[in-house]
């Protein structure tokens, strides 16, 4: 009911002297860090809410060789109200994900997906043997960061009325660089994401 996002754009709003019905287009997991869009109108939303393309960026547990693609359907687990699991039974999901540095015991990836699928990429990270450093409900480790390390790092979209393409970006938080002394020395070299 309080400090969610939705109060902090109403403050916002509210301060310059308007109002607008809180429109969140794409969403995080708790714990997710990165970018959220919001629209403060009714057209831009459904102008943009499904184009926009998201790059998420994670901390895997383990080494990670190659590039790849999951493409395994999803669903709740049987007897939980939030874990989900790759069952045949389940929705049609689909993960891209690229390598970008290899540490002592975890990789740095890019991720795309092809679907939206609560808990998509922590899903199907774990389905790989390779969960998410922090992530407790899918088998990550908590002894580096005590969160999922999973980061909305990019949002590409077209502008509704303008038509012109438009990139956003958030850097990737402390808490994440700091996992892996080779991540954190690669993104210190700023490597392209």
């Amino acid at each position: 009911q309080s400090d969610t996002l939705a109060n902090l754009v109403a403050f916002y709003a509210q301060s310059k002297g308007k109002e607008f019905t809180f429109r969140a287009i794409n969403r995080l997991d708790k714990d997710t860090s990165g970018i959220v869009f919001i629209a403060k109108d009714r057209y831009t939303a459904n102008a943009v809410k499904f184009a926009l393309n998201k790059t998420y960026i994670a901390v895997c547990s383990g080494i990670i060789n190659e590039n790849g693609t999951v493409n395994a359907p999803i669903a709740l687990k049987k007897d939980s109200r939030m874990v989900r699991e790759v069952t045949s039974d389940g929705a049609p999901s689909v993960t891209h994900y690229k390598v970008l540095v290899k540490g002592k015991d975890c990789t740095l990836v890019s991720l795309v997906l092809e679907t939206g699928r609560t808990h998509q990429i922590r899903c199907h990270m774990a389905y790989l043997g390779h969960p998410l450093e922090g992530d407790d409900l899918y088998g990550g480790r908590l002894d580096k960061i005590q969160r999922q390390a999973l980061h909305c790092g990019k949002l590409d979209f077209v502008h509704p009325i303008t038509k012109q393409p438009i990139t956003v970006t958030a850097p990737i938080p402390d808490d994440m660089k700091n996992i892996s002394r080779e991540i954190n020395a690669a993104l210190e070299n700023n490597i392209v994401l």
